[in-house]
């Protein structure tokens, strides 16, 4: 609303809602999210292949990295938790996988854990078949297509998987 409002109203069914709300009550319909961002993405997209070589001809890579890590830890100062993992192909073909974290301590369970994360990781890498444009490389009907989408409304999702084989029950809670 104009005038600086901490309320909006739902494109949907014109119901006058608080700013905060991710779904109208009244129609129950979720507000579009983000325009803004996603304008961001498309510009992006659209000058990808020149920002890309000039940061390969002036060396700035790595100041990417340098700009990944502070945004972690800027993350971890307003309470998230974040984790940040990467994956590059190296010139003789192998994956080199690094997991990027805010300055932290973690438990001995915890370090378990995020070498495990780490080696999921390298597995996912070797199979990575899409460039970064979302557009397919290889298309193999048996791949299973995963897309992965931003949780914006701050709720765990539980991850669909398929039923366990087995016909026992399994100690995975299948």
């Amino acid at each position: 609303m104009p005038g600086g409002s901490t309320k909006k109203t739902c494109p949907f069914c014109q119901n006058i809602l608080f700013c905060a709300q991710k779904i109208c009550a009244h129609c129950l319909k979720e507000q579009p999210k983000r325009l803004r961002f996603e304008k961001k993405l498309k510009r992006f997209d659209e000058k990808r292949g020149g920002w890309v070589s000039g940061r390969k001809k002036n060396h700035n890579i790595a100041s990417i990295k340098d700009e990944a890590i502070v945004l972690l830890e800027k993350l971890h100062a307003i309470g998230f938790k974040p984790v940040l993992l990467l994956g590059k192909e190296t010139r003789k073909k192998d994956v080199k996988c690094e997991i990027l974290t805010p300055r932290c301590t973690l438990t001995a369970y915890a370090q378990d854990y995020h070498d495990k994360i780490g080696t999921f990781y390298e597995y996912l890498c070797e199979g990575w078949t899409q460039d970064s444009t979302g557009q397919r490389v290889a298309e193999n009907p048996e791949e299973e297509r995963v897309t992965l989408n931003q949780n914006t409304t701050g709720r765990r999702q539980r991850p669909q998987r398929a039923r366990c084989q087995r016909q026992a029950p399994c100690r995975w809670r299948c």
